[in-house]
């Protein structure tokens, strides 16, 4: 875990403070950040003036010991030799990936189909060994096959 300090400025009533983010996270000793990307609130932060939720758009490196993968989100560089890298141009994107490596796909024949079969398509989740993708209300299910 690696923390920045950033200064906000609520769009709503103008109240400027600080908020502290995690710009590296390790999926298996990060707990707390693992469960606000999750649901999405890692990107986000209330206002405690006005209540008004904010946007938040940095950079974060998402890595999985294990599996020697990071993601990035806004990131230029790359891990270390033995690892893989996966650069992010959105924070869907920046999510989608973090899910399917957390889920135990393999990435890179995901993303290989989603340059043909699954074009605009995004991973929706696992279950019962099923992989999910959606796209505005249709749902793809392929079973997901272990290497």
């Amino acid at each position: 875990m690696q923390e920045k300090l950033f200064q906000v400025v609520c769009p709503n009533c103008k109240q400027a403070f600080f908020i502290k983010r995690d710009t590296v996270i390790n999926h298996e000793i990060d707990d707390d950040s693992v469960l606000l990307l999750e649901n999405r609130s890692l990107f986000v932060h209330t206002c405690n003036h006005c209540r008004t939720t904010i946007p938040l758009d940095y950079p974060v490196l998402y890595y999985f010991p294990k599996e020697r993968i990071y993601i990035g989100y806004h990131l230029k560089g790359e891990g270390s030799l033995d690892s893989k890298s996966y650069e992010t141009d959105s924070i869907e994107q920046f999510v989608e990936y973090v899910m399917m490596v957390r889920d135990g796909v393999m990435i890179d024949a995901i993303l290989e189909l989603k340059q043909g079969l699954l074009q605009g398509y995004t991973y929706d989740g696992m279950e019962a060994n099923q992989l999910f993708f959606r796209n505005d209300g249709q749902l793809i299910c392929l079973p997901k096959r272990d290497a």
